[in-house]
């Protein structure tokens, strides 16, 4: 079984391939190629469209970007955790050093900016 594939088994537990095929509109018969990983009759390998992960992580109450990333359709971002990295730097507006609730804003506002580039 491939990664994706091991995730779905384990996410639909004792539930039965037939009842999930009626929660996402799926036959139950690809739900079980899906957690395969291969195409019955053919072995080929299988790779879901977004379409389909997000019927399974709606069914399935997973997040959906992190089955699009499972399947690799995106690529895991790596965060920066500002507050950390700049702990000990001194944070100026022009000349002026900002105290310590300006430094707490002027953080928030590059994590806004870094989360808003992130998710364009």
């Amino acid at each position: 079984m491939n990664e994706l594939g091991e995730l779905l088994r384990e996410l639909r537990g004792k539930r039965s391939l037939r009842s999930v095929a009626e929660k996402t509109g799926l036959s139950h018969s690809y739900i079980s190629d899906l957690e395969k990983g291969k195409r019955r009759g053919t072995n080929t390998p299988l790779h879901p469209s977004p379409e389909v992960l997000k019927k399974l992580g709606s069914a399935y109450e997973y997040p959906y970007d992190k089955l699009l990333k499972i399947a690799g359709y995106v690529e895991e971002v790596e965060t920066i955790d500002l507050e950390r990295l700049l702990k000990n730097k001194t944070l100026r507006w022009g000349d002026e050093v900002l105290d310590e609730s300006e430094r707490k804003r002027a953080i928030d506002m590059l994590n806004l900016l870094f989360q808003n580039n992130k998710d364009n």
